[in-house]
């Protein structure tokens, strides 16, 4: 047993051991006689779907007559002056974009000169899109965020992603950053084309424990290399958490990321469904609000709960009010170290060194491993059509069964 965790004969599960002297944190669960109206209303994402109309299309548009430019127009745009060349992002100062395929006088946008892009994004949200593309110069693919326009005065908000990813050092658990650039009042940021996020991992069902196992020992590994720069990710949740070509968990999006112990303005302090309470009440993130959220993230794909920024439901999640039925085939260790990482009290909740020290954490000695066939059936899982199910099952191969076994 770790010195920095003992066995709990009171709740059945490791609990650390400095905190003894003030109190031990319960499983989180509560008796069947004690629901609270929160517990009641807790949901997974299935039954939240099937309670609420999901649209199965796009909303239907009206047409709208448009309205042929006029020569004078034309001239007018044609008349405009020169399009500003593109500029790469560095930590202090912008250079120009230099590339064997981008020429600065072309009207055609630096993206479209480097990249075939693919037919569609990949993500879209308030931030702009992820596209997919292949890079004309080395025929490699990789996934580039465009940011939302934006105007002089933001332009220090939409550089911050891409110099603090020049802030964080090399690790295989934070997606690999390539280089980023300002073209047409726009940010780019061109990363590692990953596998999948956690969210659509997790879509189908509560994920099997072994994995989940597996999912939080990299993804506190990503974590600590991240708070060992002094650096905050502010952010995390499944969507932000996404699997890459070496089989390794990874961190993504470091758009609301800031200095340790340093405070945030209102919007960058990242989704309401994980955030810490203590943020919201002093809008100073620590890396102990960065653990609370990343165990509500893992404790979402564990139950298949469907996460609230607010109401009674947040808050019997935050108490701990979920009841037994969320947590079938869970197993105590589990369900009370995440209880711990959302410990109400931060001083409560263990780092991410306590939390890679812990027993069943350290057990997990092995690494996601692909062959030709899977890395093959990923990359092309959307023309496939394979349901995430069935990828997670050809994923998680034979190569893994001795760990399974041993966690039985």
């Amino acid at each position: 047993m770790s010195s920095t965790w003992v066995l709990s004969e009171t709740h059945g599960f490791c609990v650390l051991q400095r905190t003894l002297g003030i109190k031990e944190q319960t499983p989180s669960v509560i008796k069947e006689e004690e629901e609270s109206e929160g517990c009641v209303l807790l949901e997974t994402k299935k039954e939240h779907s099937e309670r609420v109309e999901v649209p199965t299309g796009p909303p239907k548009l009206m047409k709208v007559k448009q309205k042929r430019p006029s020569i004078r127009m034309q001239r007018k745009e044609e008349e405009k002056e020169e399009k500003e060349p593109a500029m790469l992002i560095w930590e202090t100062d912008l250079t120009p974009l230099i590339h064997q395929f981008y020429t600065s006088t072309s009207t055609i946008p630096a993206i479209n000169q480097m990249f075939d892009l693919f037919e569609s994004p990949l993500g879209k949200g308030c931030f702009g899109e992820v596209w997919g593309g292949v890079c004309r110069l080395t025929g490699r693919k990789f996934a580039i965020k465009k940011s939302t326009k934006y105007t002089p005065s933001d332009s220090k908000n939409f550089l911050k992603e891409a110099r603090m990813f020049q802030r964080i050092p090399r690790s295989p658990y934070i997606i690999k950053y390539f280089k980023s650039w300002v073209d047409t009042d726009q940010v780019f940021i061109q990363t590692e084309l990953c596998h999948m996020n956690l969210s659509d991992y997790s879509k189908n069902g509560p994920t099997e424990e072994i994995e989940v196992w597996w999912v939080l020992k990299d993804l506190l590994r990503g974590l600590e290399h991240l708070h060992r720069a002094n650096l905050l990710h502010n952010d995390i949740k499944p969507e932000n958490c996404l699997l890459s070509n070496g089989g390794f968990w990874n961190l993504a999006d470091f758009g609301c990321s800031s200095v340790s112990s340093e405070p945030i303005t209102a919007g960058d302090e990242g989704d309401g469904r994980y955030i810490a309470p203590e943020v919201l009440a002093t809008m100073t993130p620590t890396k102990a609000s960065d653990v609370f959220s990343l165990g509500l993230t893992v404790l979402e794909v564990t139950t298949y709960l469907y996460m609230v920024a607010n109401g009674a439901e947040r808050q019997a999640i935050l108490n701990g009010q979920i009841p037994n039925r969320f947590f079938r085939s869970v197993s105590l260790e589990l369900r009370g170290l995440l209880g711990l990482m959302k410990h109400l009290d931060p001083g409560a909740r263990p780092n991410c060194a306590e939390c890679l020290d812990h027993p069943t954490v350290k057990s997990i000695r092995y690494r996601f491993k692909f062959s030709g066939s899977v890395r093959t059936m990923v990359n092309n899982v959307s023309d496939a059509n394979d349901s995430t199910g069935e990828m997670k099952r050809k994923l998680f191969d034979e190569n893994n069964n001795d760990l399974k076994k041993r966690m039985m």
